[in-house]
């Protein structure tokens, strides 16, 4: 039977005697804390010194440690350093992690082009983040020349490995016709994986998408609950949208106090347009009393 004591015990041995995959084995289960007792020291401890040995997996592991300040002081210059390591050797882990440094200037100064240099040979292995995250840099034209059919390709990729972020994206290009053919039924089908995963994002976009009848039959109904999905995780656009449906009675019965209770929250999070539509039932006094300095103030 699985025994992580007994796998620590052996590990250690061998780790004694300066064996890499033991040393890299045993920092596994200091990090996780599998038979012996979580010590984030002692795997900073032992990816060390299978690093030191070339062990591109314990090298990443490391520079893990060091960016996340876990088990030593947070250090992005040594986190880049151990990435670099393990990168040179082709560790796809390592690649997105260094480039993700570098898109964020930590540990050196910000460069968007050796981001884009990391990410694609991460991306070229599979590396779901990767692909995602040049996909992202294309979009935005950041260290290469902008490109919405490369950045089309690389959130396919990713979005088929499950990124949810990579599908929103997609769908936000086939909806808007950049990089591909505008294509609202693929822009559903994107935002629709998304959103089946939980993502606030996806659920707004797939409930727009049945508002205005784009890609799918228009159904309010369907709008409703795709934004009440992403206003109950917070999302403040789709809780200014509901507003907007309950006001309307699209897709449920009328009722400005619905209404006005999710343009309040989307409105104390700064959401120009829930503040605008509160300020006119204040204005009105729908769904709550008149009041038109309130209503003034919003």
């Amino acid at each position: 039977p699985q025994d992580y004591s007994q796998a620590a015990h052996w590990f250690g041995l061998a780790a004694a005697q300066g064996f890499a995959l033991a040393e890299y084995s045993l920092g596994v289960l200091y990090s996780n804390g599998q038979g012996v007792a979580q010590d984030y020291g002692q795997a900073v401890h032992w990816f060390g010194l299978a690093g030191a040995q070339g062990d591109t997996r314990s090298q990443n592991n490391l520079g893990a440690l060091y960016a996340n300040g876990q088990g030593t002081p947070q250090d992005y210059s040594q986190a880049a350093h151990w990435y670099g390591l393990a990168a040179a050797q082709g560790d796809p882990l390592a690649e997105e992690n260094l480039g993700l440094l570098y898109a964020e200037g930590k540990g050196q100064p910000q460069d968007y082009g050796q981001a884009a240099h990391w990410y694609g040979l991460a991306a070229a292995q599979g590396n779901e983040a990767a692909q995602y995250n040049l996909g992202l840099l294309y979009a935005n034209g950041q260290g290469v020349a902008q490109d919405f059919a490369q950045a089309a390709h690389w959130y396919g990729l990713a979005g088929a490995q499950g990124s949810a972020l990579a599908q929103d994206n997609l769908g936000a290009l086939y909806a808007s016709g950049q990089g591909v053919q505008q294509d609202y039924s693929q822009a559903a089908h994107w935002h629709g994986l998304a959103a089946a995963q939980g993502d606030a994002l996806g659920q707004s976009n797939v409930a727009l998408l049945y508002a205005n009848g784009h890609g799918v039959q228009q159904d309010y109904g369907q709008a409703v609950h795709g934004y009440g999905l992403a206003a109950g995780q917070g999302d403040p656009d789709s809780e200014n949208n509901l507003g907007v449906l309950y006001a309307a009675g699209h897709g449920v019965a009328q009722d400005y106090s619905q209404a006005a209770h999710w343009y309040g929250l989307a409105a104390a999070q700064g959401n120009a347009s829930a503040q605008t539509n509160l300020g006119l039932l204040y204005f009105n006094g729908q769904g709550l009393k008149q009041d038109l300095s309130e209503a003034a103030r919003l």
